[in-house]
C-alpha cells in the first residue's frame, strides 16, 4: 500500500488543481467580460470621434468652397437677355 499513497496523493493535488482552475477560471471570465466591453466601448468611441472630425472637416470645406464661389460670383444669374 505504501506504493500507491505517493501516487494517490499526486491524484487528489491534480484534481484540486483542476478543481482550482475551474474556479479561478469561474472568477476571472465575468471579469475579463467586463474588461473587454470596455475596451469595445473605447474603440467605438474613438471611432465615433473621428467619424465627427471627418464629417465636420467635410462641411468646411464644402461651406469654404461655397463662400469662394459666392464671393467671386462665379455661380451666375441667367441674365434677362438669354431666357428671351
Amino acid at each position: 500500500m505504501s506504493g500507491l499513497a505517493p501516487s494517490s496523493g499526486l491524484f487528489v493535488e491534480s484534481v484540486r488543481l483542476v478543481l482550482s482552475s475551474h474556479v479561478a477560471e469561474d472568477r476571472l471570465r465575468p471579469q475579463i467580460d467586463v474588461y473587454l466591453g470596455r475596451v469595445e466601448v473605447g474603440i467605438y468611441r474613438v471611432l465615433a470621434a473621428l467619424l465627427l472630425l471627418m464629417s465636420l472637416a467635410a462641411m468646411v470645406s464644402a461651406a469654404r468652397l461655397l463662400w469662394e464661389a459666392v464671393s467671386h460670383s462665379s455661380i451666375a444669374a441667367p441674365d434677362s437677355a438669354s431666357i428671351a
